[in-house]
């Protein structure tokens, strides 16, 4: 019975690909700096809906507020969780 050619994708990886795959990058943590998002989407669903179903939104508006909020703080490590 013939051999058939290898595929490609069968072949094992060269030496030098197979050690780059041991090499880890530095992620650096980013920022989170304050973002106003309430007036914006607010006055969005003014001009784009009317401004009744601006009003309906508005609570819903100050969670997605108070959310963002959250995320801005930076949080501290729960030094409970570490025993």
């Amino acid at each position: 019975m013939p051999t058939l050619p290898r595929s490609p994708s069968l072949r094992p990886p060269p030496a030098a690909a197979m050690s780059a795959g041991n090499v880890m990058l530095a992620v650096h943590e980013k920022a989170t700096s304050p973002t106003d998002l309430y007036r914006p989407l607010r006055l969005y669903i003014a001009s784009a809906y009317s401004e009744r179903e601006a009003a309906a939104a508005d609570d819903d508006l100050a969670a997605v507020r108070d959310l963002r909020a959250d995320v801005e703080q930076p949080s501290l490590p729960d030094p409970s969780a570490s025993k």
